[in-house]
């Protein structure tokens, strides 16, 4: 009887040990695939923070070593072309880019996107990409 009893908390006590890991990577906070529209990417931030008073609504997000200026961003390439396209029409030079972004306001983003793919006038346009950058802000 002692032996069985010890062998089912040895099992359980091993299988614990052994899913301790699993555990504890599923709880880190996952990251998300943003696009995003770049105008400038300096390495010192009182450069970045020039930069974005050129364009009041850019935003500063530290990037690794990088503080970049962004004036658009999206989860979503087919709502990020809506960005591009008003972007360009006020013939401002950009860059797109890819980078991760934390997932923590990932449903918030993607209700945001879906707005932003069915906006038509470029007022809204501005807006809902005004609430997706203020999800990255992290300067």
């Amino acid at each position: 009887m002692k032996t069985k009893i010890f062998v089912i908390l040895l099992a359980g006590l091993t299988g614990l040990i052994l899913s301790f890991p699993i555990l504890v990577k599923s709880k880190k906070e996952e990251n998300i695939l943003m696009y995003i529209l770049q105008i400038g990417a300096f390495e010192a931030k009182e450069n970045a923070f020039q930069k974005q008073t050129e364009y009041p609504n850019s935003i500063i997000y530290k990037d690794n070593d990088l503080y970049r200026v962004i004036i658009g961003a999206s989860t979503d390439q087919e709502a990020l072309e809506k960005m591009k396209d008003l972007v360009k029409n006020e013939q401002i030079n950009f860059y797109q880019k890819q980078i991760q972004i934390s997932s923590e306001n990932e449903k918030l983003l993607q209700d945001y996107n879906l707005l932003l793919k069915n906006a038509t006038d470029e007022d809204t346009i501005r807006l809902l990409n005004q609430k997706i950058l203020e999800k990255m802000v992290n300067v």
